[in-house]
């Protein structure tokens, strides 16, 4: 199987060559560079079965226009060569191409992080246009199902053991009850008769024996009646005499055995022993139940249950004594335990794929295995010895059933009905009484411990029983502001955040970039298909204010947009283009200039981990949603419609005004611009964006870091320019203050299924520099590969931090306790009306009107 990954189809020249494109060197990003290796090395890289582990000497020379192959070639050769000789171990070869939209976030993009049309052909066998993996996620993939394949051998053989040992004490129990039953009457009653015997024996020895003295020598016989009889009779006192004195010594030498066994029958140690095995199983349920690893809530809920219903119910039982019946529920309870132990535990083996089509591998923890492994073996093991010793006592019903017109028999069901009169008496006691309502508070506690996290939501998302919960910047500890980056209590602390008093003309300059790309099929073109772009251009003017949740009702804080578009800059451009047909030209913006400013309200929730978990009414309402950690800096703006939806934001052509040109001319707010739906199917609309610094125009994320030792060090902005500068200059922490704050697209749900940009449709495009012809054969609708939209606030000297926790706002004028709008929320009417922007409660007047 793996071999195959380094073959390519014959006779299928253009899908061959982006199958190269993928995997072969240089993996520079670049079509050409792939072409121009494998011709360099076209002896060599015909017999290859493996990819070479560094870069191939004809790939770095000066045809080629990389020069050589990334950094990054030696690991991902050496990683996917790792992989491939290991891939036929896994259930499932992992797919390297997607031609069905699933897998959209892992498509490969080019070093501008834009797809890339090279990347992406229609599949000689589906026929269906297909894209290529990024290379990365590919082995990623590979990677994690070469890991399941390890930890089935590693743990199988546990695993088989695990299945094993209770199926085997329960064949042996079935087995010794089926075959030696006969054989355990049989013995019961022999020993039965010997007891009888030996003790009639016994009585009359005794009874024989008279008045013999102890003291007196039984062998002392007088000479004169040493006769046969006499020595009989002297052999008869000595055995009598030995059974008197062995009871004697058994009376003197046993009273701890004696107290024992009075223990051991008493109601006490009856109690002992029921509340031992009842903690045994519940304990090793519950230590499931605390520790869940499972993709789907169904199975915690059930277990939860069933850990609710026992405790509630076995001490009901037990204290009726409904024997029966407390055996049956047990025996129910055992088999489901262990059932729902046996999927937790097999499901950790099982490589499932995602929603977005790859697996993603955590690795088992001993604990984690130990915990599902008990739940599997100590509720069938328990109940095995329960039923067991229910069926030594049913044997011993039936041996006295079979004697009891005997003297014998008689006498120890008198002995068992003095017994039960006994462990009457002490159920009745007040120690007794106690001790099992202890038991009980104890159990129930844990049964109403349980019901609050199934039913009442207590913990229910932490313990997988409730599959969302609630996530935003007021319940998530941890979560920074967005755009400030700074923790959210510094809002609260110093009041509305408003840089530009809501005044738009006065904001920041930003530049919306997107790109679009579409292929057709031609059979009539040399490789059978056209490839279409475009390219859109646009020219923002933002400003952002933060208002503390004090200011509103439910207690949230908000994000308000301002958006207008530039004036004096041209206008929105849109070029399509298709080097297939030699078609380039512009598409005519419908709403053009005339476009009014935006006004946007959101609310800062968490964003799903898996991007299609967001659209409630298409996820399976059993999965369990996992949240992009806070420390990520990602957040799901979601717009506040609780005063209606924005003109903005409708794109209802039939409303008078340019406010749904936002959407048909700018793609950038609409009523498919979503970040999840609801049950019911109503759309969520918003962005998902993530935080981000910048400095000299440069994002920093992650690794961040400056070029510290002087002004001339300043200019170098990663630490392989700071180290060319050398001494005095070193690369060191960033001072936070001299970043300027903002928040970019975050790419990963921006573009994926469902989120709005994926297919823009061009059924109303027209155009004055493409003739008709040429509009007809644009495609119907185009995937979004890009779209590049920076905003910043200001440099803000005022804002003083240490760190992102520890900041102060020293200038309160700007954006402190004297500047709060009144109050008032922004006017969201954006029929060309302006935002009310009297600050101070009216003291101000209103900025000039906005362009």
């Amino acid at each position: 199987m793996g071999k195959s990954f380094y073959e390519v189809q014959k006779g299928k020249t253009a899908w061959n060559m982006r199958w190269k494109r993928f995997m072969y060197p240089p993996q520079s990003g670049d079509y050409g560079d792939v072409s121009c290796c494998a011709m360099n090395n076209a002896a060599q890289s015909s017999s290859w079965d493996k990819l070479p582990e560094t870069c191939p000497s004809g790939c770095s020379s000066g045809t080629c226009s990389l020069g050589g192959c990334p950094t990054e070639y030696s690991q991902r050769a050496k990683r996917f060569n790792a992989c491939m000789e290991r891939v036929a171990e896994v259930s499932r070869c992992p797919p390297h191409v997607n031609d069905t939209g699933r897998m959209f976030a892992h498509y490969q993009r080019n070093s501008q992080g834009e797809l890339d049309r090279f990347a992406a052909d229609f599949d000689p066998d589906t026929k269906r246009r297909a894209v290529f993996l990024d290379i990365d996620d590919f082995l990623s993939d590979c990677e994690a199902r070469i890991a399941f394949a390890d930890q089935r051998l590693k743990y199988g053989g546990i695993l088989l053991v695990i299945m094993l040992l209770p199926t085997v004490v329960w064949l042996g129990i079935i087995v010794e009850m089926v075959l030696c039953r006969k054989r355990y009457l049989s013995a019961s009653r022999n020993k039965h008769e010997k007891y009888q015997e030996k003790q009639e024996k016994a009585e009359n020895a005794v009874d024989s024996a008279g008045d013999v003295e102890l003291t007196e020598n039984p062998m002392k016989v007088p000479a004169a009646t040493t006769t046969e009889a006499k020595l009989e009779n002297a052999a008869g006192n000595v055995i009598a005499i030995s059974e008197i004195a062995a009871k004697k010594l058994e009376g003197n030498n046993s009273q701890w055995a004696k107290i024992f066994k009075s223990w051991v029958q008493s109601a006490y140690f009856e109690l002992l022993k029921f509340v031992f095995g009842v903690t045994v199983t519940l304990a090793s349920q519950q230590a499931s139940f605390l520790s869940p690893t499972n993709r789907y809530i169904t199975e915690q809920q059930l277990l939860g249950n069933a850990i609710f219903i026992s405790s509630i119910c076995t001490p009901v039982l037990f204290g009726l004594r409904l024997a029966r019946a407390r055996l049956l529920f047990d025996g129910a309870f055992a088999v489901f335990f262990a059932s729902v132990a046996v999927q937790n535990l097999v499901g950790v083996f099982i490589d499932n794929e995602g929603p977005t089509g790859v697996v993603s591998y955590t690795p088992l923890s001993g604990t984690s295995l130990f915990n599902k492994s008990q739940a599997i073996v100590l509720p069938l093991l328990s109940f095995a010895l329960v039923i067991r010793g229910q069926w030594l006592s049913s044997m011993k019903e039936h041996l006295l059933e079979d004697t009891k017109s005997e003297a014998t028999g008689t006498e120890e069901s008198a002995k068992d009905d003095e017994l039960e009169k006994k462990k009457s008496a002490q159920r009745r006691s007040t120690p007794y009484k106690v001790l099992l309502c202890l038991y009980g508070a104890g159990s129930y506690a844990l049964g109403i411990y349980d019901a609050s996290i199934v039913y009442g939501g207590y913990r229910c998302h932490e313990l997988r029983t409730c599959a969302r919960r609630r996530c935003d910047i007021a319940s998530q500890p941890g979560m920074r502001l967005p755009f400030l980056n700074v923790k959210s209590s510094l809002l609260e602390k110093y009041g509305t955040f408003r840089p530009h008093q809501g005044n738009v003309a006065n904001g920041e300059s930003s530049f919306i970039f997107s790109y679009l790309m579409q292929s057709t099929q031609d059979a009539n073109l040399p490789t059978g298909q056209a490839e279409w772009t475009v390219d859109q251009r646009s020219a923002l003017k933002y400003t952002v204010d933060l208002v503390p949740g004090s200011k509103h009702d439910d207690g949230l804080p908000r994000v308000v947009l301002y958006v207008a578009a530039q004036s004096g800059q041209a206008s929105t451009t849109r070029t399509v283009s298709s080097p297939s047909y030699n078609i380039g030209g512009k598409i005519k913006m419908r709403y053009g200039s005339s476009l009014k400013p935006c006004v946007s309200k959101f609310l800062v929730q968490c964003q799903e981990l898996r991007p299609e978990l967001a659209f409630e009414d298409k996820a399976d309402p059993a999965e369990w949603v996992e949240y992009i950690d806070p420390s990520e800096g990602v957040f799901k703006l979601v717009l506040d419609t609780t005063d209606g939806v924005p003109d903005c934001w409708a794109a209802d052509e039939n409303k008078a005004g340019s406010a749904a040109g936002w959407w048909y001319d700018q793609l950038l707010f609409g009523p498919n611009i979503t970040v999840g739906s609801t049950k019911s199917g109503e759309k969520i609309l918003g962005f998902v964006m993530q935080n981000a610094n910048f400095s000299s125009n440069s994002q920093q994320q992650g690794g961040q870091g400056q070029c510290i030792g002087g002004q001339q060090c300043g200019s170098a902005q990663s630490q392989s320019a700071c180290n060319n500068i050398g001494s005095p200059c070193t690369w060191g922490a960033p001072n936070v203050n001299n970043l300027q704050r903002g928040m970019k697209f975050f790419s990963n749900m921006t573009y994926s299924l469902g989120y709005g940009r994926y297919s823009i449709f061009t059924d109303k495009w027209t155009s004055s520099d493409l003739d008709k012809n040429s509009m007809q054969k644009i495609p119907s609708q185009f995937m979004t590969t890009s779209y590049a939209l920076d905003l910043k606030v200001p440099m803000l000297s005022w804002l003083e931090c240490s760190d992102f926790e520890t900041c102060s706002w020293s200038d309160p004028s700007q954006g402190g306790n004297n500047n709060n709008n009144g109050g008032h929320p922004p006017n969201n009417n954006n029929n060309g009306g302006q935002p009310n922007n009297n600050n101070n409660g009216g003291n101000q007047p209103n900025p000039p009107p906005r362009c």
